[in-house]
């Protein structure tokens, strides 16, 4: 994610993207949970001025996130849970 994040702020013109990204995120999601519901990213995304570089960062990475990354982890995760119950068989 890092590596994306730094490709659009070079497109962007952006200096300490990476940085900047975590910041915006510690402002806008204060309670820090570990989950964050996509309908609130949603609403965040939407409520937020579309012209911050932040929020299309925000927006890029997960759109990302959702359309490569997530799928991969289910994948994985069902792969290892067959590869378990295999093991237990034995």
């Amino acid at each position: 994610m890092v590596k994306l994040i730094e490709d659009v702020a070079k497109k962007l013109e952006i200096k300490n993207a990476v940085s900047s990204f975590y910041e915006f995120m510690t402002e806008k999601f204060k309670n820090k949970k570990s989950y964050v519901g996509i309908q609130f990213m949603q609403k965040v995304l939407t409520s937020a001025p579309s012209t911050t570089p932040m929020t299309y960062i925000l927006s890029v990475t997960l759109s990302h996130y959702l359309k490569e990354d997530y799928p991969l982890t289910i994948i994985q995760d069902l792969k290892l849970k067959r590869k378990n119950r295999l093991s237990l068989k034995k």
